[in-house]
């Protein structure tokens, strides 16, 4: 989970973020606190697509289809979530479209629905 964290800070630490600190940034401590209770836990490995941004997905009536698959391997299951989640730090979104978490309301809304989602494989 640590990696997560790193790679939030990374993204949130450059130049073309669009998210305002003000928004995201008591959410990694939280983040970081509800996920202790996961180190070292086993985990699903299904097929990752290894490269998970908005500009390789497209969504459908639920469903997603994931392009580029040059990374593809077999990984656990939230890593590509993360990656597509945490590339809302970098979307250019006005404040009414981003959820309370700092990520875009349609993306929290897609991989948190109950009925088919995708986090439905998380660990």
């Amino acid at each position: 989970m640590n990696w997560v964290l790193t790679e939030i800070d990374k993204l949130a630490a450059g130049d073309d973020v669009c998210a305002q600190p003000d928004h995201y940034s008591a959410f990694p401590e939280q983040l970081h606190g509800q996920s202790q209770q996961f180190q070292a836990a086993s985990c699903n490995r299904v097929p990752f697509q290894g490269d998970l941004h908005s500009g390789n997905l497209i969504l459908g009536k639920g469903t997603a289809l994931g392009l580029d698959l040059a990374y593809r391997e077999n990984k656990p299951a939230i890593y590509d979530e993360v990656d597509f989640l945490t590339s809302d730090l970098k979307n250019p979104l006005a404040a009414r479209d981003i959820g309370p978490g700092g990520v875009r309301q349609s993306s929290l809304e897609y991989f948190t629905k109950p009925n088919g989602a995708p986090s439905a494989a998380l660990c």
